[in-house]
């Protein structure tokens, strides 16, 4: 199941490759649920996740830093997908998607909207 980054231009545009059809495209929050200024929106986003200010090795590969970004919001979801296929091994790539999208905590205007996909993957 690819998983990548909507982007971080902020705009109502396709980005790739997370714009492709078979890859979930995933948005960025920040802490207080709110849409990241920074991330690309468009009818193809999947699902958000935290995406701002996220602890994250530093380039000395020792201590930490705080980055932003829709990358940093990627392995969120896929970590919810990699629970979600332990939990079910015999599940697909489209039953996970279905799952992850399913269970979204719902924001913006109610169901699917291009600022969070179908919300905040939980």
């Amino acid at each position: 199941l690819p998983i990548a980054a909507a982007g971080n231009t902020g705009n109502v545009e396709n980005f790739y490759p997370a714009s492709y059809d078979d890859v979930v495209s995933v948005g960025a929050i920040d802490r207080f649920y709110d849409k990241a200024y920074f991330t690309t929106m468009n009818d193809g986003v999947n699902v958000a996740a935290p995406g701002v200010d996220v602890e994250s090795l530093a380039t000395d590969g020792v201590s930490t830093t705080p980055l932003s970004g829709t990358s940093m919001a990627c392995p969120h979801v896929t970590g919810v997908a990699a629970l979600l296929k332990g939990i079910v091994p015999s599940a697909t790539p489209d039953d996970i998607l279905e799952a992850m999208e399913q269970s979204a905590f719902d924001l913006g205007p109610l169901g699917r909207d291009i600022e969070y996909g179908y919300g905040v993957v939980d």
